[in-house]
């Protein structure tokens, strides 16, 4: 099933979710005369066209990443994704976050689910948007929206430029979802350590705890498809 992209709501903050109260909570009280959680939507945000269609059926090769990373999900817990560009990482962390869809699609809850697709580039380009006379949001408001989405994919970390001001900002968002539970997949071209090294020993240690380290090698399967192709990769 292809997961349909969710239009983009205002920066939400955590005091307008529901609280999750637990179903059997709910009907285990005779005063409560609040009715059974109904289904309610999973909102989608950041899906990239790019990587429509893309599962952990048609990612080549990587049987036993992949059958880690799924079970991973499965349990509750968070992956991170290293691995060279044009190994898969993306592909796989959006076969991830279908199998996430479809794990709770179906739940009766009293709230609402979201997951989110975020390249990393643009969390720190929208955070950037957050300084100056005209800015409409603060850099608070944009880490609360990425904190509270049930399932966050962080894309690519690493590719940018490392400052002092992103390094405190990354590990604030980590450390929240850290401290939430909240299931979080990254992919980088940095290892763990290297990350750890660039950015704060404190991630690496959280994200570690959070779930297992994916590893995808091989070649850059964007040059080999264009050098099929006959052309030079831009």
């Amino acid at each position: 099933m292809e997961l349909e992209q969710t239009q983009d709501s205002p920066l939400p903050a955590e005091s307008n979710r529901i609280p999750r109260t637990s179903t059997t909570e709910l009907l285990s009280d005779p005063l409560n005369d609040i009715e059974r959680p109904q289904r309610k939507p999973i909102e989608l945000y950041g899906l990239p066209k790019r990587l429509k269609g893309k599962s952990l059926d048609n990612l080549v090769g990587y049987s036993e990443q992949k059958a880690t990373a799924a079970a991973a999900i499965q349990n509750g817990d968070s992956v991170f994704i290293t691995g060279s560009c044009g190994t898969g990482k993306s592909h796989l962390a959006y076969g991830l976050m279908n199998i996430w869809y479809q794990i709770h699609k179906d739940e009766c809850r009293e709230y609402s689910l979201r997951a989110r697709f975020l390249p990393a580039v643009e969390f720190f380009h929208e955070l950037k948007s957050t300084y100056g006379d005209n800015a409409e949001t603060t850099e608070d408001q944009v880490i609360v929206r990425y904190t509270v989405d049930d399932l966050l994919v962080i894309d690519d970390i690493g590719a940018e430029k490392v400052s002092d001001w992103s390094r405190q900002v990354f590990y604030l968002l980590i450390d929240r979802r850290y401290r939430d539970c909240r299931q979080t997949i990254i992919t980088s071209n940095m290892k763990l350590q290297h990350l750890s090294a660039a950015i704060d020993d404190r991630i690496g240690s959280r994200i570690s705890e959070m779930g297992p380290v994916i590893e995808l090698t091989g070649k850059d399967w964007r040059v080999e498809n264009s050098d099929r192709r006959g052309s030079t990769p831009r």
